[in-house]
């Protein structure tokens, strides 16, 4: 048998079956390209986003301040953990447009660390008439000790605003028995105006713009310790570390002295 490689058998052979060749150039550049988008990829624990309901945006440095403290010296690594985010995000949405209940549902209860709301999306009533928060109790409870990591140290003497609420989702006053806070008032905040507007004038006889929104953080994120439902590594908290500093950048509360 003559396999002799000769340039007329090498010719011969690629005018037929040079598209073969093609072929597996373009599955080697896909697998080339798959291979190095998995490697790059962002781990969950490498990304904090905010889910942030707003009637609009401003113009803010958060993202990239937040970035600089991470990058400080005076970082509390050994209380929040490494500085490892690659990305930081804050999605706005508008409230009132119509396809705000979907992205709620796809990018702030499934994408996103923190979602800030409206008091009243959260609001149902039970039989009675009576409004309850049983939805709340869906996010992470604050208790004191992720209360200290958000530089509350004193809640029953804090100047925040909580949503604290007992076994039957009522809301009540933080100190009550059976009462448990799972979110923190925004709006109030003396410079929140200076990343989101958060209340909104209405035509005459319109019904006002609900004004009061509440931050809450979602129980299954990588990046709050032992305290979530994941809980792979303990050591990472930096989730509460980026709540603190929006609670502190766009603070103090505005305290209103009564006439």
């Amino acid at each position: 048998m003559d396999n002799k490689v000769t340039k007329k058998r090498i010719t011969n052979h690629l005018e037929y079956d040079w598209y073969k060749y093609l072929i597996f150039v373009i599955v080697g550049i896909v697998a080339v390209v798959f291979i190095f988008q998995q490697i790059n990829r962002n781990k969950d624990d490498e990304d904090f986003a905010i889910f942030f309901t707003a009637y609009s945006a401003r113009e803010n440095t958060y993202v990239s301040d937040l970035f600089g403290e991470f990058d400080s010296e005076d970082y509390d690594a050994e209380t929040y953990g490494p500085n490892i985010f690659r990305e930081i995000s804050v999605e706005f949405q508008n409230p009132e447009s119509n396809e705000y209940a979907t992205l709620f549902s796809t990018h702030g209860q499934v994408t996103s660390d923190v979602v800030i709301v409206r008091k009243s999306y959260f609001a149902s009533a039970d039989e009675s008439g009576a409004e309850t928060y049983f939805s709340a109790m869906g996010y992470l409870e604050l208790t004191d000790e992720i209360l200290a990591l958000l530089g509350v140290d004193d809640k029953t003497n804090s100047p925040y605003e909580f949503m604290c609420v007992n076994s039957d989702g009522k809301r009540v006053n933080v100190g009550d028995e059976g009462g448990r806070i799972f979110g923190i008032r925004i709006d109030n905040l003396s410079k929140i105006g200076g990343i989101a507007q958060l209340s909104k004038e209405t035509a005459e006889g319109e019904e006002p713009a609900e004004s009061e929104f509440f931050l809450y953080i979602l129980r299954d994120g990588s990046n709050i310790g032992p305290y979530g439902k994941k809980n792979k590594k303990p050591e990472n908290k930096q989730t509460f570390f980026c709540v603190r500093y929006l609670l502190e950048k766009y603070g103090p509360v505005v305290s209103y002295e009564p006439d």
